[in-house]
């Protein structure tokens, strides 16, 4: 009968980090297209199938074992394309398990430099070795009310944030549609039709909210979901989300993007860039930039090599305090930034 749930058999994940963002999206995407309920389990953990949000928030990792689960009249198509998918890799090259590399963590924060010292060290997240003068990129504050001016028109405004949202990433998909690069696009926009976050954004908007509050507590909830799991690699995709959502709130609130004026030779500086600023950074005038936050496997480190621009992650706080203008040598390879050279 429809009733009946059917189990798939156990399934070891072969993919070298779990089911991280870009599987994690292929898989969810591959999920939505079957009427059927449907969920995948891990011990007795089981959640949502068509939910990237909560694939990650399980945290699957090289080696787990898993099941699919599906109730519904396609269930049974549905074990069966879903089975074969994790079994391939859900379209990520899959290494045979003595190859897997452990788990890239955070590199611990160098020692701590003074300011007026010559040399900062951090993490290499794409090669190369270039001058120029530094840019400090502040990241941008929005303001908006928490009360909105009615369900029925906040609603609207969320709807309309979300497909402009959509079709920005589509097009930034396509644009870097080689390799890992347009996937960690298809992965936000997974993320942006992630039914987690509208289930949590509705009720505060029904409640008098507005679509600016609401939207930005329900990505908070659940970038903090990500963040408490003490995983570095649940931590970058936390950076995914708080990308997704500052996209789409900047389009509640029609807020263009700030863009400064970048002189040649830029090297920017930031606490944490987003993988939407680093694709958009212009490198007719951008040659590197270097960042306190994020690691070597990062969407943003991903993006800097599709570039071709050095980058490197990891360095001490004050690197935010060096004036800009200031000229530096990025060498990315060996993880120095040289102060004045």
């Amino acid at each position: 009968s429809q009733g009946d749930t059917l189990f798939s058999l156990a399934i070891v994940l072969p993919n070298p980090n779990g089911l991280h963002a870009r599987p994690a999206a292929v898989f969810a995407q591959a999920a939505k297209g079957f009427a059927a309920t449907i969920e995948l389990h891990k011990h007795e953990q089981r959640i949502n199938a068509k939910s990237l949000v909560a694939i990650m928030t399980l945290q699957t990792s090289h080696g787990d074992v898993v099941q699919v689960s599906a109730t519904g009249e396609d269930a049974e198509q549905a074990i069966r394309v879903l089975s074969d998918l994790l079994v391939a890799g859900c379209g990520e090259a899959v290494t045979p398990v003595a190859q897997v590399a452990t788990e890239t963590t955070y590199a611990p924060a160098p020692e701590p430099v003074r300011v007026d010292d010559t040399l900062l060290r951090g993490v290499c997240a794409s090669s190369g070795a270039v001058f120029g003068q530094v840019v400090q990129v502040a990241a941008q504050t929005l303001d908006y009310p928490e009360a909105g001016a009615g369900e029925a028109f906040e609603r609207a405004q969320l709807q309309r944030a979300l497909l402009e949202a959509d079709t920005a990433l589509d097009t930034l998909g396509r644009e870097f549609s080689q390799g890992p690069q347009g996937q960690i696009f298809s992965a936000h926009r997974e993320l942006l039709q992630d039914p987690s976050l509208l289930e949590q954004a509705y009720p505060l908007l029904a409640s008098g909210k507005s679509a600016a509050f609401s939207w930005a507590a329900a990505v908070e909830a659940n970038e903090k979901v990500f963040r408490n799991l003490g995983n570095a690699f649940l931590a970058e995709r936390a950076q995914d989300l708080a990308d997704v959502g500052q996209r789409v709130l900047k389009l509640i609130l029609r807020v263009e993007d700030t863009v400064q004026a970048l002189p040649d030779n830029a090297i920017l500086i930031a606490e944490q860039l987003s993988p939407s600023q680093t694709a958009g950074l212009d490198t007719t005038k951008v040659v590197g930039f270097a960042t306190v936050g994020g690691g070597a496997t990062s969407h943003v480190a991903i993006l800097a090599r599709a570039l071709g621009l050095p980058a490197m992650c990891g360095l001490p706080a004050h690197v935010l305090s060096l004036a800009s203008g200031t000229p530096v040598l990025l060498d990315a390879e060996q993880g120095e930034l040289h102060v004045r050279p």
